[in-house]
């Protein structure tokens, strides 16, 4: 049996190849019977090689190829239509995966095959279109918008739990689209929940602590001058789903409280005021917050804050993509002198 995973949802994409796995039977056993192939230098003689092994005390094995249909994935198509970049372009690249086609047709039914690539193939990949017919293709996107608060529904659901409009919102606005993030997230509600339908504010409390704890460890880090500790922590984030933009928007949140904290101690106001005017009333919050402002000048804190604002227009004017914008912005703000 063949089967092809193709999509940029890799977690949905990992859970099918499990249950794939699954089907083999015990699951020590399964393990023993599984081959993992790294397709960018993998042979034909390679492949076949492997998938006329014999299952050990299994009626399958299974072999799992990754990124052996990326190689022949057509880039782009000069002026004059021939194929720039990709191995699909010549006749020594048709034999090629010509010959991976014939390998993977011929494997015995004792071996399951699973290519996976961790992107979408395009219709006119040649290994493809070769496979296709004989394959169960499956291709992961991750969803957006209106799919993606469907596949948080579903998720809750799937947990347990029952979640409100609001906070199905309100978590795929804040949570990003990593699904693996978003599914320890919502493990967390529905425990958090005990029964109950999940709230706003348990979506606020839960998910955006969390965050708001890594900016802060962020904003640490560049009042340190540690850039690289910076950049590790930022694309942490990234990483973990959350858009550019929403950093951006917690980082501003909090260089304010920063620079409202510096402005008002310089001006003699009092603890109450402070608490008031920033909305910190919980002691110890306000507490970290004042450590890092005493970290920065006044002079230092305005700059950053205009520095901020500038990245902002940047990003929505399209002068630079929201990624490497907020690069730049880390390197310059752990530069900051004043």
């Amino acid at each position: 049996m063949l089967y092809i995973l193709h999509g940029t949802d890799d977690y949905t994409c990992e859970k099918e190849l499990a249950e794939i796995k699954a089907r083999l039977g015990d699951p020590e056993l399964a393990s023993l019977n599984t081959t993992v192939l790294e397709g960018q230098k993998l042979t034909p003689e390679q492949l076949r090689g492997v998938c006329e092994v014999f299952p050990f005390f299994l009626r399958q094995r299974l072999v799992v190829v990754e990124g052996l249909l990326k190689r022949f994935q057509s880039k782009k198509r000069t002026t004059d239509g021939r194929v720039a970049g990709g191995e699909s372009g010549t006749g020594q690249d048709a034999a090629r995966w010509q010959a991976f086609a014939d390998c993977l047709s011929q494997a015995p039914a004792s071996t399951v095959v699973v290519l996976i690539e961790n992107e979408e193939m395009k219709t006119d990949n040649p290994l493809l279109r070769a496979l296709r017919p004989g394959a169960e293709v499956q291709r992961f996107i991750t969803p957006r918008g209106a799919d993606l608060e469907r596949w948080i529904t579903g998720q809750v659901k799937s947990c347990g739990g029952q979640m409100q409009p609001g906070a199905v919102r309100l978590l795929a606005e804040i949570g990003g689209n990593n699904l693996r993030v978003l599914a320890n997230e919502i493990e967390k509600l529905v425990a958090f929940g005990a029964g109950r339908a999940i709230d706003e504010r348990d979506v606020r409390t839960l998910v955006s602590d969390a965050r708001e704890s890594t900016i802060f460890n962020l904003v640490d880090a560049l009042a340190e001058r540690k850039t690289p500790r910076a950049l590790h922590v930022f694309h942490e984030l990234l990483g973990d789903g959350a858009q550019p933009l929403y950093v951006l928007t917690m980082f501003t949140r909090q260089f304010r409280l920063l620079l409202q904290i510096k402005a008002l101690r310089e001006r003699g106001e009092p603890t109450e005021t402070i608490r008031k005017v920033t909305g910190l009333f919980n002691e110890f919050a306000l507490a970290k917050t004042e450590r890092q402002s005493n970290r920065y000048t006044l002079v230092q804190l305005k700059l950053i804050y205009a520095r901020l604002l500038q990245t902002d227009v940047e990003i929505k004017s399209g002068y630079l993509t929201p990624d490497t914008a907020l690069d730049v912005l880390i390197v310059d703000l752990a530069g900051v002198r004043g």
